[in-house]
This record gives C-alpha cells, structure tokens and sequence, in this order.
C-alpha cells in the first residue's frame, strides 16, 4: 500500500513537472508606440494607428572577485669584498684597551697582520705586529699612551705575498 501511495505521488509530482528546473523569463511591458498617418483627399481627414512594441526589461548582477598572483623573483647575489674593506677601531674614543677590526678576505691566509699608530703631526707612537691570531681583530694596550686624538693604519699580509694597506683612520684616547 505504501509504495502504491509512493507510486502515485511520484506521479502528480511529475504530470505537475516540479522536478524541471525553472529557468527565469525576462519580464515585457508592453509600451504604445503611436504612428500616425495624414491623408489629404477632397476632404481633409486623418488616420491614427497605434501599434505595441514590446519592451524588454532584463536586470542582472555581475559580481567579480580580482585574483592577484604574487610571484616573488629572489636572485642570490655575493657581497663583494669591498662592502667589508673598512677598519674600524672600537671603543672610540677608548681608554686602556682598543680593539681594531679588519677585514679578511676569504679563500686567503693572514700570514702577519699590523697596527701602527701615529700622532697627528705623523711621528709613529706604538706598533703592533700579531702573527698567530687572525680572526679580523687585534687587541693593544694604550694605558700608557698619552690622551690625545691619533692616526691608526692596518696592514695585513697574506701567505701569497700579498699585502692589503687600509686608509689611516683617528682614534681619540682618553684618560
């Protein structure tokens, strides 16, 4: 009994086509259009005629989502050695103990590394000569070097006789 219920439902559902998919009919309203028509005859007359066009009114949406591709180019570049080729003397200005940084090329071995220090008239006042550590800083002691602003210059040689002067620099010490 059930399934002949079943059976019949199924059919008033499709003599009724509910399962049709409905697609939307554009609305029309009809608008008068006049045309008139004038004869001249013996006697004077005129005729009107007015004929309907159809106007179709459609309303749709458009909708867009902007897609935006980002594809981010990284080219690897190599430092070139002369973004490094400073010395820089730190504390500055220092007192008691001055560190000295250079700069050391890669694929080359320090063989000496050398700091002279020169007042500002250009009389040489200390020197330091390091040959076994070279990890691109020489420590001195300036305790004994009187308070004044002096000119520092770094030397280093490599083990392929090869020798890198760097620019003189100041250095102020203080008591």
């Amino acid at each position: 009994m059930k399934r002949i219920l079943f059976l019949i439902a199924i059919s008033i559902l499709i003599s009724y086509n509910l399962f049709a998919t409905q697609t939307p009919i554009p609305t029309t309203t009809p608008t008068p259009i006049p045309s008139h028509t004038y004869t001249q005859t013996p006697t004077p007359s005129a005729t009107s005629t007015n004929t309907l066009v159809p106007t179709y009114t459609y309303t749709s949406t458009i909708t867009q989502t902007p897609t935006i591709i980002f594809t981010p180019t990284v080219t690897p570049t190599s430092i070139p050695m002369y973004a490094f080729d400073k010395v820089f003397a730190y504390p500055n200005p220092a007192k008691g103990i001055v560190n000295i940084s250079y700069p050391i090329i890669t694929g080359k071995v320090v063989t000496r590394v050398k700091v002279l220090l020169h007042s500002i008239s250009g009389a040489k006042v200390a020197e330091v000569t390091e040959a076994n550590i070279f990890n691109g800083v020489v420590t001195f002691n300036i305790e004994k070097i009187p308070t004044g602003i002096y000119l520092y210059r770094v030397i280093v040689q490599y083990a392929d006789n090869t020798e890198i002067r760097y620019d003189y620099d100041r250095l102020a010490i203080i008591r």
